[in-house]
């Protein structure tokens, strides 16, 4: 399905721009303090933890389920490297005992939040259950938080989850420039009185529609010669007037048929918007669980 999407600022009037990225330590810090932007039911409870091999992972969390999360950030390119990695470090952390864990966090807290707060009581507090011990550590799960990924790295992300049932997944970020704020961008897509088809992340600057060059098998094609199913005002000498795409990087697709529309869902005509009530939640939340998304 062809999608066109421009971030526009309607106090500027004006398409936003994209930034230069985050630093590492910079995208530690923002999901150090706000890891709901990866998964609002994880709860970090380390940073930088060392492992056997003498290197650090970047955050460690706790799922509801009582399973570790292993996040590793990669600000550019992810080599296929960084899939090893991070399966490396799975490992070791699926040795630690609740009372390895329990030590983790404090030390945590300690450095890195000036709290003496245990483990129990930020589980308490974040799920509004006890913890129970005995489901502590059961499962290890992965994620790299990337601006981009190689072919190399997704085909060997979707083998080991489809053949081996490996819960490894990979999270895209994109920055936009709005003043002076630089936005992280995550797109979900809602065909109107069909549903939701997908999930992908903006993966590039936008650019004129007439302008744009597609893959076709492999091979470049630009856009405006391809027969679509879709009404473009290319406009190429009237930039005012010309519509613009950006690319996307899917993370998860269905057909139409099985587009997912369900009451409650958050549903608006335009073609990009920024939701803040709770039916934009709780639509998150829902086609999370439905594509198994991380």
């Amino acid at each position: 399905m062809a999608l066109s999407q421009v971030l526009w600022s309607l106090g500027q009037n004006k398409p936003l721009d994209t930034a230069s990225l985050l630093s590492e330590r910079e995208l530690e810090d923002v999901l150090q303090d706000n890891i709901s932007l990866l998964n609002p039911d994880w709860l970090v409870i380390g940073r930088q933890v060392a492992t056997p091999n003498g290197k650090y992972l970047d955050l460690l969390c706790i799922d509801r389920d009582a399973d570790l999360v292993v996040v590793e950030l990669k600000r550019d390119l992810t080599p296929r490297e960084v899939t090893a990695q991070v399966i490396e470090y799975a490992s070791y952390m699926a040795e630690k005992q609740p009372e390895e864990i329990a030590q983790i966090y404090l030390s945590y807290t300690q450095h890195y939040l000036s709290s003496s707060t245990t483990l129990d009581t930020a589980y308490q507090n974040k799920f509004g259950v006890p913890l129970d011990e005995e489901s502590v550590n059961q499962k290890v799960k992965m994620v790299i938080v990337a601006a981009k990924m190689d072919d190399g790295t997704e085909h060997i992300i979707q083998y080991l989850r489809q053949t081996y049932n490996v819960d490894i997944n990979i999270l895209f970020f994109q920055i936009f420039r709005h003043g002076e704020d630089r936005l992280l961008s995550r797109v979900w897509v809602n065909i109107p009185h069909t549903g939701y088809v997908g999930v992908g992340l903006v993966s590039g600057e936008m650019i004129q529609a007439s302008h744009a060059v597609l893959s076709v098998d492999g091979e470049p094609v630009p856009m405006k010669s391809l027969a679509l199913k879709g009404t473009y005002f290319y406009e190429e000498n009237n930039p005012e007037l010309a519509e613009y795409v950006v690319p996307v990087r899917w993370i998860k697709t269905v057909p139409i048929n099985q587009a997912v529309k369900e009451t409650g869902f958050f549903g608006n005509q335009n073609t990009v918007c920024r939701p803040t009530s709770g039916k934009w939640q709780f639509t998150i939340h829902r086609l999370k669980s439905l594509w198994n998304i991380h």
